[in-house]
């Protein structure tokens, strides 16, 4: 006797405008193997040859087309590692990051430069400014006693860390105030 095995066909989802490892995940959860041809999983999936609301074998490849990553200035990528340094050393907020690389005394980088390293580490979610806030607050205690109001003006005043009230409150609580 012959074993005739049928295909088990499963609906290919629309995955453009994913990013190409979230893409990855939902078409491997179906049991589809991926392609992204070499591409940058970070990057949104732009297209997909298998069509959304096509019925597709279980087990077979499903290739993606992921946007290309854009090319940095040298003065970007440099801003972009001088961030990422600076908040490995210690907690800054937006606006003290940003100054911190522009300032002739910092890093002296053009405020357009500071600007896109910022917002690319905010879009990676490479940085969590409440936690950066509580990290901030617990330096301070540890420095020197303060009340709360007296911690939340430091966290919050330009002429210190320069946190939004929030995220001050966020830091506020961290430590227990």
């Amino acid at each position: 006797t012959e074993v005739v095995v049928e295909a088990v066909m499963v609906d290919v989802p629309n995955v453009v405008g994913m990013s190409g490892s979230d893409a990855q995940a939902a078409l491997s959860a179906l049991g589809f193997q991926i392609d992204v041809g070499g591409g940058d999983v970070t990057m949104p999936v732009t297209a997909q040859d298998i069509a959304a609301g096509a019925q597709a074998e279980e087990g077979s490849t499903v290739r993606l087309t992921l946007q290309e990553k854009p090319k940095l200035t040298l003065g970007q990528e440099n801003a972009l590692d001088g961030a990422e340094q600076y908040l490995d050393f210690m907690p800054f907020s937006r606006a003290g990051l940003i100054e911190q690389l522009t300032s002739e005394y910092g890093s002296g980088f053009a405020p357009e430069d500071a600007e896109f390293a910022v917002a690319t580490l905010e879009q990676a979610g490479k940085v969590d400014w409440n936690a950066e806030a509580a990290e901030a607050a617990q330096s301070y205690l540890d420095a020197m006693s303060f009340s709360r109001d007296g911690l939340y003006d430091q966290l919050t005043s330009s002429y210190g860390a320069g946190f939004t009230p929030d995220q001050a409150n966020a830091g506020l609580a961290a430590v227990g105030y």
